[in-house]
């Protein structure tokens, strides 16, 4: 059996870049969120990262530990959500946690495009 890095890679590089681009540029619209939306991005952030680790609980010291990191952030970021959706709308959607969360899923994004797509694959 192949190993999924390199696919994993592939698709969540791109979903990653896309994220944090699109969640910087429209920062002005996370003050409107209600609980609702809150629990439901929760789920499938849950659904999402469990998958990922299903499939995919790698801890040994190379790049495809980058993308079990990515699944047990969204795991444990989802199951947070739905478990307390109103403390999050507490939370200072435009401080500056924010933007260095953003650049960081940036940055996982572009490493693993690079991984998945480039010549950084072994």
């Amino acid at each position: 059996m192949s190993s999924p890095s390199p696919f994993l890679a592939r698709l969540l590089g791109p979903t990653a870049i896309l994220l944090a681009t699109t969640e910087f540029k429209n920062t002005e619209i996370f003050p409107s969120r209600d609980p609702v939306t809150i629990y439901l991005n929760g789920s499938i952030l849950l659904v999402s990262g469990l998958s990922i680790v299903l499939r995919h609980n790698r801890w040994h010291p190379s790049w495809p530990v980058l993308i079990t990191l990515l699944g047990w952030c969204a795991l444990g970021l989802g199951f947070s959500r739905m478990m307390w959706p109103t403390t999050w709308l507490s939370l200072d959607s435009a401080g500056g946690s924010v933007y260095a969360t953003e650049a960081s899923l940036f940055l996982a994004g572009a490493v693993l495009c690079w991984k998945g797509y480039g010549g950084g694959r072994g």
